[in-house]
């Protein structure tokens, strides 16, 4: 027998948004004929366009994330080039709020991100500063995220 779950969620536009994200990726793993999970979707648009995969990676965050988590990517993208690294308190002074702050947004949009199946944000520990340090994983996830807007 098939194992079963059930949804909950609030009845608005965003809530929605995410149930249905979370039944492609359940259907993308699933591995039924036919049917693509929202990250198999990006996956075949990155196989011809690059930027196209982007693009629909970044609709999918900015339909999936608060406007707190979402000015937090948005501002790393408008500061930061991926050849350029920088860690969450650069973030958070950017931004004017204190660290703690901007990780709690990290974390959140990190859950998104893993939903949506796109990795904006590349880190690497830092052993002698003893904190990650990130960096934009490239330039076309990096245009979208800007052309998606604030």
């Amino acid at each position: 027998m098939p194992a079963e779950f059930s949804l909950r969620f609030e009845m608005t536009v965003e809530s929605l948004t995410q149930a249905r994200d979370e039944l492609d990726r359940l259907i993308g793993t699933l591995g039924r004929s036919g049917a693509q999970g929202a990250g198999e979707a990006r996956a075949g648009a990155a196989d011809d366009d690059p930027q196209a995969a982007a693009d629909l990676a970044a609709r999918h965050l900015r339909q999936g994330l608060g406007e707190d988590t979402w000015r937090l990517l948005h501002t790393a993208a408008a500061t930061f080039d991926p050849e350029h690294e920088f860690t969450l308190a650069d973030l958070a002074d950017l931004l004017g709020v204190e660290l703690p702050t901007a990780k709690a947004w990290h974390r959140s949009a990190s859950k998104v991100m893993r939903r949506v199946g796109v990795e904006v944000l590349q880190k690497e520990w830092d052993s002698r500063a003893h904190q990650n340090r990130y960096r934009l994983s490239d330039s076309h996830i990096q245009r979208a995220i800007l052309e998606a807007g604030q």
